[in-house]
């Protein structure tokens, strides 16, 4: 069934040859004419419209929920409220608390109630004790009690690239970690400057990254939480930011909503951020996610037509980044035809070579992402002992980087072939370590 009311651009002719233009070739040249080079004036056709700019761990994520959750999150550059938000999670005592950090428990109802001394060390030594990072307790890097505005967007943006390097070594749990206090800051400092366009501008960039590591983090049912934060990013971007900034908050807010199972308004965000994408691996990029949308979707037409403009795309790149590479394009193709229900007539592409696509660097996450989509379709094959040992493998991984939507894909894949006793044992295992990766787990 088509989509409706989905229409990102209107029937349009090659201007050299007049053959019909794919939907998704920006340019105003068929891909045959560009590569002959029958003189295609870039300086008169450009490839993209004009456009005017316009205006750690368990405890981290469940504060993520809880201050999502309420009107009034916690401020967790005030220590009182750190301490009680820390007891309600772990369910603890005042007497629990003092006899965790070795105070007085007429202490700890001090510093709960703002009344403690604003000692470092003994700030340092709460952290120390919890295990939480001295930025949530107020103590800068530098040793100070707080940032200033402007230091404060001054390393914002080196903290967001960390962040993203950290997540693409597998670690989305520690980058979370870090990142979720600033993000809270800049929230607190832009309430107090809503004119600083800087300011709110590495906001949206902050939420935008969070709400990725988020997606990687969380589980199907909380997904609702990473859309949320790309949702705030989006709205200043739409107020502040250029098309290159757009382009990128709406493709991770696409792809974010794609996960949650909201494929119109996911569409409607990819289909902005192709049109807003500043080059040939920014537009592959988007390319790459609207076909793995309408796979899901089960789409035919339209996902065999943006996947041909992936595709090309693929061939003509001469450098490769963390969001469009041979190995995410291979799983995308591979999980939309499964999706389809035509990887029987594709088989081939699971013969490819992967020796070849493990020399990619890539986040290993996706090494998880791809062996499990190949486990399905070797169960939809009948390859059920060549499936099951890709999806532990892709078990191993995913409790290793800490990805429990993937486990959830996992244990879905396994009712297809739970008549077969080691199904079913990998299935057990896979609900425990679910259990064991939840936010609300034990």
């Amino acid at each position: 069934m088509a989509t409706q009311g989905l229409q990102p651009i209107s029937e349009r002719c090659c201007r050299k040859c007049g053959v019909r233009l794919n939907r998704y070739n920006l340019s105003d040249f068929c891909w045959p004419c560009q590569d002959s080079g029958r003189s295609v004036d870039s300086s008169t056709s450009p490839l993209l419209p004009v456009l005017a700019p316009s205006r750690q761990g368990t405890f981290t994520l469940r504060s993520i929920l809880d201050s999502v959750q309420k009107t009034q999150p916690v401020n967790l550059s005030d220590v009182g409220q750190v301490l009680k938000h820390y007891r309600s999670i772990h369910h603890l005592t005042q007497r629990d608390l003092a006899t965790i950090l070795g105070f007085d428990q007429s202490y700890i109802s001090k510093l709960e109630n703002g009344q403690g001394l604003r000692d470092i060390a003994v700030l340092s030594r709460i952290a120390h004790c919890l295990a939480i990072p001295e930025q949530w307790l107020g103590i800068a890097p530098n040793g100070s009690l707080s940032f200033s505005g402007s230091e404060l967007v001054e390393i914002a943006p080196s903290v967001i690239r960390l962040s993203q390097t950290v997540r693409e070594t597998g670690r989305a749990d520690a980058a979370v970690h870090e990142l979720w206090p600033l993000t809270l800051r800049l929230e607190a400092q832009a309430e107090q400057d809503k004119s600083n366009v800087r300011l709110l501008l590495t906001l949206a960039s902050a939420q935008a990254m969070l709400g990725i590591l988020l997606g990687d983090l969380l589980p199907e049912e909380e997904l609702w939480v990473s859309v949320e934060f790309f949702k705030k990013a989006a709205a200043i971007v739409d107020e502040f930011g250029d098309a290159p900034i757009q382009a990128e908050i709406y493709r991770g807010y696409g792809n974010e909503l794609r996960k949650y199972k909201q494929y119109e308004k996911a569409l409607a965000c990819l289909e902005k951020a192709l049109f807003l994408a500043p080059d040939n691996i920014a537009q592959g990029s988007v390319a790459a996610l609207l076909a793995r949308t309408y796979g899901e979707m089960g789409e035919r037409e339209n996902f065999g037509e943006v996947m041909r403009t992936v595709l090309y795309v693929q061939n003509r790149a001469t450098n490769f980044t963390s969001t469009f590479n041979p190995v995410m394009i291979h799983e995308i193709h591979i999980r939309g035809l499964l999706s389809l229900g035509q990887i029987s007539e594709h088989s081939r592409l699971l013969e490819q070579n992967q020796s070849q696509l493990t020399s990619i660097p890539v986040a290993p996450q996706w090494y998880v992402i791809s062996q499990l989509t190949t486990a399905q379709a070797m169960f939809h094959l009948g390859k059920v002992d060549d499936g099951l040992a890709r999806l532990q493998a892709a078990l191993m991984g995913a409790e290793l980087y800490k990805l429990p939507h993937q486990v959830q894909r996992a244990m879905r894949a396994l009712k297809t072939v739970d008549a077969h006793q080691p199904a079913q044992k990998l299935g057990e295992e896979a609900r425990l370590l679910l259990d064991r990766l939840s936010v609300h787990g034990p």
